[in-house]
């Protein structure tokens, strides 16, 4: 007899996945609002850029939140109140407002309640999932990644074409508000830690690592309140290299390939919509690859596989400029997907065998804020990029060099921890 236990988890990690479609079709289908926005605002792609540039300001500043707000509140609370920010704060992006105030209500808001979400649902998902099914279980979680965008931007240009771009995104405000759904699948009061005895009571109290520099109490209770033990590990500033440069690289690709495929290749809107979903077409049946074979891969070179897929990557996008044609360019979106797009579970495995359990919060966090970060900064030279050289072509060499990036901090990781760490493993892990 099939029984809650054996079907209620699946249930957790098919909301998983509804949340990373609805994120990841966010970010990487600003681009079709571009061309419309440049025209009722009269502005240049430095300026519209900066709305997947605030998305991903807001994304970072989740890093500073996060290792404080889930000390205190419970996983369902923080879900569903910035589920509703997040749809609250797009619907009211469709008034006839500054510019600026579009950037922050559809940029940099939901990007902030998304980037407090994620951990939440991984969290979910690793506390429900049996341990021999959490890897099948994250795998399709991020497979999201790739869903989202193949079905989310053509959808969203259709709505562009029938119901313009304010009622476009007063529909996606809607979609927003699904978040609140995932939700429902967890715990009233479960949180992301056991609850902690308060810090500094006494003379006596244990403070664990806390450096010499933090002698006062109230220093000592910033510096564990928000983790900053964690940039006492050499790994952290891998990490930062290798998830800035791979971020970026994604970013600046699903960005401008819409407006490049419409003004320098000559497809339609329409057509033009399906080159991020041909992106997402090769990252889903990557994460498929990597679910069935990657543990075939003998250990001590998975680190160098990978590294070596990121400067693969980088190559095909820095010949993507080249090509003519609408086919080709597809295949090459495809290819540039398929060596992408496997890394989400790769990376959580990763950090799990190299960071101590202690510090998941901020590696979460802190690798969120640093990381987008770089990419809003990224992404806004790349406007500069194209408003200065006149060619969109030219974003693409910054992409592939931020891809170069990622493929430098895999390999400085197998150089550095070629073999699994001895550390106790976390049982829950980053996007």
């Amino acid at each position: 007899m099939v029984s809650k236990k054996d079907f209620w988890p699946w249930i957790i990690v098919i909301f998983g996945l509804l949340f990373s479609m609805i994120r990841s079709t966010t970010d990487r289908c600003y681009s079709m609002f571009y061309l419309h926005f440049m025209y009722e605002y009269d502005i240049e792609y430095t300026y519209v850029s900066m709305v997947m540039g605030a998305f991903y300001v807001g994304y970072a500043a989740s890093g500073l939140l996060c290792p404080v707000l889930v000390k205190y509140w419970s996983l369902r609370a923080l879900m569903m109140a910035f589920g509703m920010l997040a749809a609250v704060s797009t619907s009211l992006a469709v008034i006839h407002l500054p510019f600026w105030c579009v950037v922050a209500l559809f940029g940099a808001i939901p990007g902030l309640c998304f980037g407090l979400q994620l951990p939440l649902v991984l969290k979910n998902v690793a506390d429900c999932v049996p341990k021999t099914r959490r890897v099948l279980a994250f795998q399709l979680v991020f497979m999201g990644y790739g869903l989202g965008p193949f079905l989310g931007c053509p959808t969203w240009q259709v709505l562009i074409s029938n119901y313009t771009w304010r009622g476009a995104i007063l529909i996606i405000s809607g979609i927003f508000i699904h978040t609140v759904a995932v939700g429902g699948t967890m715990e009233s009061n479960a949180k992301m830690m056991e609850p902690q005895k308060q810090l500094f009571t006494d003379a006596e109290d244990k403070v664990g690592d806390a450096p010499n520099c933090c002698g006062s109490k109230a220093l000592r209770s910033i510096y564990f309140q928000f983790d900053l033990g964690f940039f006492a590990l050499p790994a952290t500033y891998i990490l930062l290299l290798l998830f800035a440069g791979y971020a970026s690289g994604i970013a600046i690709t699903v960005s401008y390939i819409v407006p490049y495929g419409v003004q320098e290749l000559g497809l339609t809107e329409v057509q033009a919509s399906f080159l991020p979903s041909a992106i997402a077409v090769g990252e889903m049946s990557a994460k498929v690859m990597v679910g069935m074979f990657f543990h075939k891969i003998k250990e001590s070179r998975r680190k160098l596989l990978v590294s070596g897929e990121f400067l693969i990557a980088a190559i095909l996008l820095a010949i993507l400029s080249s090509l003519r044609g609408y086919i080709p360019v597809m295949i090459l979106c495809v290819g540039i997907g398929l060596l992408e797009g496997a890394t989400d579970g790769i990376l959580i495995n990763y950090i799990v065998e190299i960071f101590p359990e202690k510090y998941f919060a901020a590696a979460n966090s802190y690798t969120n804020l640093f990381g987008f970060l770089f990419v809003s900064a990224a992404n806004l030279l790349a406007g500069i990029t194209v408003d200065q050289t006149g060619k969109l072509s030219n974003v693409f060499y910054l992409g592939a060099s931020m891809y170069f990036a990622a493929s430098v901090g895999m390999f400085l990781l197998h150089i550095r921890y070629p073999q699994k760490n001895q550390q106790k493993a976390i049982s829950i892990s980053l996007e």
